[in-house]
């Protein structure tokens, strides 16, 4: 249990590092709060002071640049998408 504990701490912070490359705070926190912290849309709507649609646009350009960041910085992420290229996949 400990082994497994210590695996998902280190997936967290994996994961709390390439938000943090992100340039748009609203796109970190809307991050950090849906799937670090496991908050409802609700919650986040609240937290940023703004509507559903905007939240969504928030979301979607933040999957758009934590796309680019892992592409950038995770070999295993980037080998991963060239290959689904190169076989014609979609990627999106």
């Amino acid at each position: 249990a400990e082994r497994r504990i210590a695996e998902l701490a280190k997936i967290n912070n994996t994961t709390l590092d390439y938000i943090a490359e992100l340039d748009d705070a609203d796109e970190r926190a809307l991050l950090t709060g849906r799937h670090v912290n496991f908050k409802t849309w609700g919650a986040i709507y609240r937290q940023l002071h703004v509507g559903r649609a905007t939240a969504f646009r928030h979301y979607n350009a933040a999957l758009d640049n934590i796309y680019s960041v892992l592409y950038r910085n995770n070999a295993d992420f980037r080998h991963y998408v060239d290959v689904l290229i190169a076989q014609k996949i979609d990627v999106v």
